[in-house]
């Protein structure tokens, strides 16, 4: 990222936890992916608030600044938030900040809820200036570090922007970061 961008870091199931407040300081965030703490991947089960996460998030690069995004590590499905899809919709939008979302599957689709989820998810990335992709699962967790995820998200963002909003410089990134099955 360039120099005096922020960044932040938040994992969420039924409710959204900040891991590393928005700062320039990148290390509670590093200290955080390198600890204990994130190398249980069997722990995040249950209900998952992905709206209330992404509004949280919002609030959290509040006021935006041009090329803020959110990037957001989920299985898509949404069953926790008091928050509906057109109230995030509606933030992105007046925000002007960009959703890119990785989606991660170990199996195929298979409630209406995984479905609705990643069309909703996609379109939201769409609409706001981003986008979504998504990973098997089970390859994810087989890294030795979380700091690859890092170089899926710079390798497709650049693409996007080259492609999508030539000049666009990256700003502050609010980290929204789930994997629940």
């Amino acid at each position: 990222m360039p120099r005096g961008s922020k960044a932040a870091l938040m994992t969420f199931a039924d409710k959204t936890q900040t891991r590393a407040a928005l700062s320039a300081d990148f290390s509670p965030i590093r200290d955080w992916l390198n600890g204990e703490a994130s190398r249980h991947p069997e722990l995040l089960k249950g209900k998952t608030a992905l709206y209330g996460a992404i509004l949280t998030a919002v609030k959290a690069l509040e006021p935006a600044d041009p090329g803020d995004a959110i990037y957001v590590i989920t299985d898509a499905g949404e069953n926790a938030s008091e928050a509906r899809a057109s109230a995030v919709e509606k933030a992105l939008g007046t925000s002007r900040i960009r959703l890119f979302a990785v989606i991660l599957t170990d199996r195929p689709l298979t409630t209406p809820e995984e479905q609705e989820g990643w069309a909703k998810i996609t379109d939201m990335s769409r609409d706001s200036g981003g986008f979504a992709t998504g990973l098997d699962a089970k390859n994810v967790f087989q890294y030795e570090s979380p700091r690859s995820w890092r170089y899926v998200y710079d390798d497709q963002a650049k693409s996007h922007d080259d492609q999508n909003n030539p000049g666009l410089r990256h700003g502050r990134i609010g980290g929204t970061v789930s994997a629940a099955s």
